[in-house]
């Protein structure tokens, strides 16, 4: 399914993503809004919906990361706190 939330918060709509989202709000300090929002850049450059990127296998996951560290690196942008919001999303989808 491609990605077409056009704001962040719209991700929000996604039952999943609430849940992690409310996680991130009670349970961890990190900012639930930058995390969100993180992903929000992640899947709009992969064009995966971050449920469908849950389904993919390991190693497809690792090469959308991969690609989007390497597209924010020619973009100039420290891409580590965006990485590490994925694989955060990821863990989370598996519990």
């Amino acid at each position: 399914m491609p990605y077409q939330f056009p704001v962040p918060e719209a991700l929000l709509q996604t039952p999943k993503v609430e849940l992690w989202y409310r996680a991130l709000l009670t349970t961890t300090g990190v900012s639930a809004d930058e995390h969100l929002l993180r992903l929000h850049r992640f899947s709009r450059h992969s064009n995966v919906h971050p449920e469908e990127l849950l389904q993919l296998p390991e190693s497809h996951q690792q090469m959308l990361i991969e690609g989007f560290r390497k597209a924010e690196e020619a973009l100039k942008h420290d891409a580590t706190r965006s990485v590490e919001a994925v694989r955060h999303w990821i863990r989370f989808g598996k519990e």
